[in-house]
């Protein structure tokens, strides 16, 4: 994989380059496990003699519609901002963020900061202002199909419900187990 990064370089100083791994479900895992994500960017980072393995961030199991539950997204953000890294290498953007507004927050801090997002799916360095609009669209896809799938979600546990069908987190309920027809 070739980054086009657009970091400014100083002869003789090599770039901290972290990256950002999240899965948010089990669907998630069948593309792409977390793991196999952490391994192909602590590769690529740690193969280029021009950087500084400063991290991998990641958050296992969580939505990216929001910061505020993402534990290491919160430490990335927080280590970027403390000078610890220079370019953050990401899959793409609806793994970075499913929160337009999350999104262009961060990417404009880190902007300020000279502090690069390296989009890889979408080839798209955040330092590259003419990219804006494309980041924009990218989020704002990735928030609706979010939007979507917890849709989908509730009108399908109203559908159960209409039909007599209950979710009880039976696994938690000592005693309690579903038998092969789904009764408790």
């Amino acid at each position: 994989m070739e980054i086009k990064s657009l970091h400014k370089v100083i002869p003789g100083q090599r770039l901290k380059v972290a990256a950002y791994a999240r899965i948010s479900s089990d669907k998630d895992v069948a593309e792409s496990s977390l793991n196999e994500q952490i391994d192909f960017y602590t590769r690529l980072i740690v193969q280029n003699i021009d950087w500084d393995f400063a991290g991998i961030y990641f958050d296992d199991g969580v939505s990216g519609t929001t910061i505020s539950k993402r534990k290491g997204f919160s430490k990335m953000v927080s280590d970027a901002k403390s000078g610890l890294i220079d370019i953050i290498l990401v899959k793409s953007v609806s793994r970075f963020a499913r929160n337009l507004i999350d999104l262009l927050e961060v990417v404009k801090d880190f902007r300020k900061q000279g502090i690069e997002i390296y989009f890889e799916q979408q080839h798209v360095s955040s330092l590259d202002v003419k990219c804006d609009q494309m980041i924009t669209l990218y989020a704002q896809f990735a928030e609706e199909e979010a939007i979507s799938v917890s849709q989908n979600q509730k009108w399908r546990l109203d559908v159960d419900r209409k039909n007599g069908k209950y979710y009880i987190p039976v696994n938690r309920m000592l005693g309690y187990r579903y038998d092969e027809n789904g009764n408790v």
